[in-house]
């Protein structure tokens, strides 16, 4: 059975559960039908005998039967017996008959191969005595049909399995036609390896099957988003990577090809350094984001004072922000505490000054705040720079996206700078987001919830 398709199975099943169920209702009908018959056939053997009783009567000592008398009336055979139960008149199911009598109770007696009930009452006759009154009803009358319902059964059993067999295998097929649908939309899937194809499948919402189909195509849809990306990640690693490793390359080659001074050769390993640590830092990040869309960012929790945290980054950021000529402008609300990881929050607020300050204009303004409300701590960071089109708001969190593309390693970075800030921000359960204009400088918010 394991072996065979689901079709043949639920058909298996279900035929053998009819079965069973098909021979248990025949098996009750014909018992109660049977118990029913038996049953009446006592009540007429009873009845019949007991209106004969009124039949007979005394006549000068001498017991005479009426006209209405029968011996054989409705299919009982009735004597007569004196009170000291010698046969007196009567027909008999056989004349060699002998048993003893019982008043008033239906017994089961099997005479010559035959079930008869039988049935004795005894009688007082006016002036006469006591008489007793035996009848005999087969069982069964010759007439019954009950010995033949059996085979009948038995050949209707039959029939009806083979109708439910064939019938239930067409219905079951009938009804997992949507499976075979999917099963050839999947190959097809398989062999095309398109994910892009769904499996799409018409039919009630309600219905199991369809509900498997727009999970699985909803499965689709994941996995197609999970490798486009996979594969946009793995082509801008090698495209980001590129440039700096053929920079030390070509430095490496030159500085090997020909005798440099102590000088050259300390500025050609200063160069390769600075490009290795842009490099490393460009992978540490990635491990972290990689870590926290993973959900395997490692925690400290400790209780910030992120007034104090804020005031410290505007201060490192003012030489920073001093080579472009910008000025600092801060508002930041005094005692404001959350929980949270001190290095990850300040990793937050370092890119987003950092931006602000890469992207200002020169002789610009960037602008620091932080204000507590009833519900939140809210953090802006913005800036009087180049802003940012309105369609590349959305492309802002992607890795490796920057504003403007002609960057370089030294100075704009590597891109991950907003796509690791906004996953520290959601493993902080904050919310970030932006407001830009193009030409007109852009304003980053951050809100982490207020603990209650």
């Amino acid at each position: 059975m394991k072996n065979k398709s689901i079709r043949v199975r639920i058909t298996m099943y279900f035929a053998v559960f009819a079965f069973l169920l098909i021979c248990i209702t025949f098996f009750t009908i014909y018992r109660v039908s049977y118990v029913n018959y038996t049953h009446a056939r006592e009540q007429l053997l009873v009845s019949t005998l007991q209106e004969e009783t009124k039949n007979i009567k005394n006549k000068k000592g001498e017991l005479r039967l009426k006209k209405r008398f029968e011996a054989y009336n409705n299919g009982v055979y009735i004597s007569v017996y004196d009170e000291n139960e010698q046969y007196l008149f009567g027909i008999l199911p056989d004349e060699e008959l002998s048993i003893t009598f019982e008043n008033e109770k239906v017994r089961q007696l099997e005479i010559e191969e035959m079930l008869w009930f039988c049935y004795d009452v005894q009688y007082e006759v006016e002036d006469y005595g006591n008489v007793w009154f035996r009848g005999f009803i087969p069982v069964e009358h010759q007439d019954s049909t009950f010995g033949d319902i059996l085979p009948i059964m038995t050949i209707g059993i039959g029939i009806l399995m083979l109708l439910m067999i064939f019938g239930g295998y067409w219905v079951v097929t009938r009804a997992l036609r949507p499976v075979r649908q999917m099963i050839e939309q999947v190959k097809q899937i398989n062999v095309g390896e398109d994910l892009s194809k769904r499996i799409d499948l018409k039919g009630n919402p309600k219905d199991e099957l369809y509900e498997l189909s727009v999970t699985y195509d909803s499965m689709l849809e994941r996995l197609e988003a999970a490798f486009m990306k996979e594969r946009q990640f793995t082509s801008d690693v090698a495209h980001e990577l590129r440039t700096p490793l053929s920079v030390i390359l070509t430095q490496c080659d030159y500085s090997m090809s020909q005798e440099q001074s102590p000088e050259e050769y300390r500025e050609a390993l200063w160069k390769i350094q600075s490009i290795a640590k842009n490099m490393n830092g460009t992978v540490s990040s990635l491990l972290q984001i990689s870590r926290a869309e993973q959900g395997r960012l490692q925690m400290t929790v400790e209780t910030l004072e992120v007034s104090e945290i804020m005031k410290l980054i505007a201060l490192q950021m003012e030489e920073l922000a001093g080579e472009k000529n910008i000025e600092i402008h801060t508002s930041i609300e005094e005692n404001v505490k959350m929980s949270g990881d001190e290095t990850m929050l300040m990793r937050i607020l370092y890119n987003l000054v950092e931006n602000g300050i890469k992207y200002g204009v020169k002789g610009g303004n960037l602008w620091i705040s932080l204000e507590q409300t009833v519900d939140n701590i809210e953090i802006k960071v913005k800036d009087d720079g180049i802003g940012i089109a309105k369609e590349n708001l959305e492309k802002i969190w992607q890795r490796f996206y920057q504003v403007n593309q002609a960057k370089t390693w030294n100075k704009k970075g590597a891109g991950l700078g907003l796509s690791m800030v906004k996953h520290l921000v959601k493993a902080h359960k904050g919310t970030i987001g932006v407001e830009s204009e193009l030409g007109k400088g852009s304003c980053f918010w951050v809100r982490f919830p207020v603990e209650k």
